[in-house]
C-alpha cells in the first residue's frame, strides 16, 4: 500500500459528485473490512481515497452533449422526424381501413347465420327430427328436469 498523501483523500460528498453514485452507495463500499483503511475522519467529516474511489466506480458517464446546429439543419431534422411521423400515420390508416373492411365481412357473415337461425325456427317441421311414436305398453317417457344441487341437497 503506497503511502497516500492528503491531495488523495476527497470528503465523501465529493465523491458523490465525481462518481455520480448516492452517497449511501459510497459509504457502503468504504464501511466493509477490506476498505477502511482507504477512509479518515478529520473534524467529524468523512474523507475517501481518491484513487481507490476511481478505480471501484469510475468516472461518471455523461451524456454526449449536443452542440446546436444552423436553424437550417434543425429545420430539416425537424421535417424528417415530421415526415417519418407522417408516413407512420399513413400506414396506421390503411390498417384501420383493413380492418374495418373485416369487420363488416364479419357482421355481413353474422347476419345472413342469424336468418338462417330465423328461418328454421319458423320452420321447424323441415329441420325437426322424426318424434318417436309410442308403442302400446310403454310407458310415456318424460326427460327429468334438472335441479339444483342446493335442491338436491336438501330435499
Amino acid at each position: 500500500m503506497p503511502k497516500q498523501t492528503p491531495e488523495d483523500y476527497i470528503l465523501l460528498s465529493e465523491a458523490v459528485i465525481l462518481t455520480g453514485k448516492n452517497d449511501s452507495t459510497i459509504r457502503r463500499f468504504f464501511k466493509r473490512p477490506e476498505n477502511k483503511p482507504y477512509t479518515t475522519t478529520k473534524d467529524n467529516k468523512v474523507y475517501v481515497d481518491k484513487t481507490v474511489l476511481l478505480k471501484q466506480y469510475g468516472p461518471p458517464k455523461q451524456a454526449p452533449k449536443q452542440t446546436p446546429g444552423t436553424p437550417e439543419q434543425n429545420v430539416s431534422t425537424v421535417d424528417a422526424a415530421l415526415q417519418a411521423l407522417i408516413n407512420q400515420l399513413d400506414a396506421k390508416d390503411r390498417q384501420i381501413e383493413d380492418l374495418n373492411a373485416r369487420l363488416k365481412e364479419s357482421n355481413i357473415n353474422l347476419n345472413v347465420a342469424m336468418q338462417r337461425l330465423q328461418l328454421q325456427e319458423s320452420n321447424p317441421q323441415k329441420e325437426a327430427p322424426q318424434q318417436q311414436t309410442q308403442t302400446p305398453g310403454t310407458p310415456e317417457q318424460t326427460p327429468k328436469q334438472r335441479r339444483s344441487w342446493f335442491a338436491r341437497m336438501f330435499s
